[in-house]
């Protein structure tokens, strides 16, 4: 399992889901619409899904594209972002990941599950935006203004600036 075998899986599928964290803060979110912005730009039809947002974050890129509800009933690849474990999965649409055909997360909590069939964890990363940085840096992918914007919310909110 390597961040390129999740790059291909990216590739192949067509709809795809993104999901965090119960109660989002502002890593959650700025994961869940960077990764939005990135597979959209990929031609992918994304559906960041997320209950009780805080309007906070309505100033981010795509927060006007986040839904309490899927339109799509089953998704090629899911995305949960800065969660531990699926207990913490926003109650409701965790059905969305386990019926998905391929399961990925991003994280950076210590006590991580390892839930999916990829796992991309660091526990000593401030941010699970500074991983997903990290990770399409090497993959070489060019990350848009409105991309940058949500993942620097998420790292500027998990290391207290804010």
């Amino acid at each position: 399992m390597t961040l390129d075998d999740i790059f291909e899986e990216m590739k192949k599928a067509q709809n795809i889901c993104v999901l965090a964290h119960e109660n989002p803060d502002g890593d959650a979110i700025g994961s869940s619409l960077g990764l939005y912005h990135i597979l959209t730009d990929m031609g992918k039809n994304v559906e960041v899904l997320m209950k009780n947002v805080p309007e906070t974050y309505c100033f981010l890129p795509g927060a006007e594209m986040i839904k309490e509800e899927p339109t799509v009933e089953k998704f090629d690849l899911a995305i949960v972002v800065d969660c531990p474990d699926l207990k913490r999965v926003n109650s409701g649409l965790i059905k969305y990941f386990e019926m998905a055909r391929v399961k990925v997360e991003f994280d950076h909590h210590m006590n991580n599950s390892m839930f999916a069939d990829y796992n991309i964890v660091n526990h000593v990363s401030p941010a699970c935006c500074q991983i997903l940085v990290a990770s399409f840096d090497y993959l070489e992918v060019e990350l848009s203004k409105e991309t940058m914007t949500c993942f620097l919310t998420g790292i500027i909110t998990d290391t207290g600036r804010i």
